[in-house]
């Protein structure tokens, strides 16, 4: 498992599946002048200024899936998920990250129509293209879910919201398919015994729902049963 997927995308695509890749449109040292500390160009216009950034994060880049298949997408994610387990990960992203959800439980308590504070969006697979580093992925977002529960419940200051999680890409039809293609190049998707639990006590409480996206006609109630 220590390769990089696109040493399987040959074969992948005899498969009928590609990788989305990132695209370039200058290549001639495009990210020099939108470097922070670089010294030529304003660091908060590098979206907009950056040709290879615009062609890589708009609407059709993300339908495509080439915004979360690319190197910074991946590593965030593969560290975000695993921040909870590493002390200097963990001061870094997941503690301002648990204060802000915090912030939404409070939030939440002011307004009777609003459900839950869904942890994240459309979660997507962390650690490719490294296979090995991808390898337990799935496990590490629910370990990551169940280290939320455990730092909200150890507040009493914090109300009492539910939470929603969605699996991996957030979407129920696509992550059977996402969960096959992962068992099939040796990636786990097991969740592990002790989020099981941290989750099952939460949900115990009914503070937590199963959220995710229904695009029809691909989810659909009958296209959704075929997975």
């Amino acid at each position: 498992l220590a390769c990089s997927l696109y040493e399987l995308r040959p074969l992948l695509r005899r498969l009928g599946f590609d990788l989305p890749v990132p695209k370039i449109a200058n290549s001639t040292d495009p990210w020099r002048a939108y470097s922070v500390g670089g010294g030529a160009g304003d660091p908060r216009r590098m979206n907009v200024g950056n040709i290879n950034m615009r062609i890589n994060n708009c609407d059709a880049a993300w339908s495509s899936g080439v915004l979360v298949m690319s190197q910074q997408v991946q590593n965030v994610a593969w560290r975000l998920y695993r921040s909870p387990k590493y002390p200097a990960e963990k001061a870094m992203f997941f503690d301002p990250y648990v204060a802000f959800v915090k912030h939404l439980c409070r939030v939440w308590a002011q307004h009777s129509n609003v459900i839950a504070v869904e942890l994240l969006n459309e979660p997507p697979v962390g650690g490719l293209p490294d296979l090995h580093a991808a390898r337990g992925v799935r496990s590490d977002l629910f370990d990551f879910y169940a280290a939320v529960t455990r730092a909200l419940d150890a507040d009493s200051s914090v109300p009492r919201a539910p939470l929603a999680v969605e699996d991996i890409t957030g979407n129920n039809g696509q992550v059977a398919l996402t969960l096959a293609l992962l068992d099939a190049i040796g990636i786990e998707s097991v969740i592990s015994k002790d989020s099981i639990q941290a989750l099952s006590r939460y949900a115990s409480t009914g503070r937590l729902v199963l959220s995710f996206h229904w695009y029809p006609p691909f989810n659909s109630d009958d296209s959704m049963a075929t997975w």
